[in-house]
């Protein structure tokens, strides 16, 4: 639960940055969107269509769900908040990677427009292939190293336990840090490799 809201304030900063950022096409990046929009924004729609519905409807099922749902039942819904994050990612990524690498679209001289040839093209872009794995890793790595921070911290200002309640406290920081470093570790030498075949 404690986790939980550190990953609700994140969401939450993600959702606002997200809404600025949709200002931010039509305002200051107009005419890119105009030249570009039917490509570029057809995996942002499918982000917003399948991964962030899947992101919010059961993040309120999280939220909403403890003590009312069976326990295997909200931790799945936690789950399916996570892979809703990746399945974001991959739409951003494959948008992203079309401007390094713009396949599966064509130049239309009538309309002064780039228009898409195949979606299939631009999901599979090269570019989005390697960059994907590349940020799902360090998005780990940063996950792996927030739990380590604020476990570790926290087992530090336990210190010493002297009461049962503060030994299943220290019992539980003492398995997130760890855990938090295992992940750290292993998502940043992940990390190393992706980021150099990218």
């Amino acid at each position: 639960k404690f986790f939980g809201k550190l990953f609700l304030i994140n969401f939450a900063m993600g959702v606002v940055t997200g809404i600025v950022q949709e200002f931010q096409f039509g305002m200051n990046w107009s005419e890119y969107s105009r030249f570009v929009g039917d490509i570029f924004g057809a995996p942002l729609a499918l982000e917003a269509l399948i991964a962030f519905f899947l992101e919010s409807v059961f993040l309120g099922v999280w939220i909403f769900g403890w003590d009312r749902l069976p326990k295997k039942v909200h931790l799945m819904s936690i789950w399916m908040v996570a892979i809703g994050t990746m399945i974001s990612s991959i739409f951003i990524l494959a948008a992203n990677s079309w401007m390094q690498n713009p396949v599966g679209a064509t130049f239309r001289p009538g309309t002064d427009r780039a228009e898409m040839t195949s979606l299939i093209d631009v999901l599979l872009n090269p570019v989005a292939l390697i960059t994907i794995p590349h940020v799902l890793v360090t998005a780990y790595m940063v996950a792996g190293g927030l739990i380590l921070g604020v476990a570790g911290w926290h087992l530090a200002k336990i210190g010493k336990p002297t009461t049962e309640k503060l030994e299943s406290d220290a019992s539980a920081y003492r398995w997130a840090t760890k855990f938090g470093a295992w992940v750290l570790l292993g998502a940043g030498a992940l990390s190393i490799v992706t980021g150099d075949i990218q």
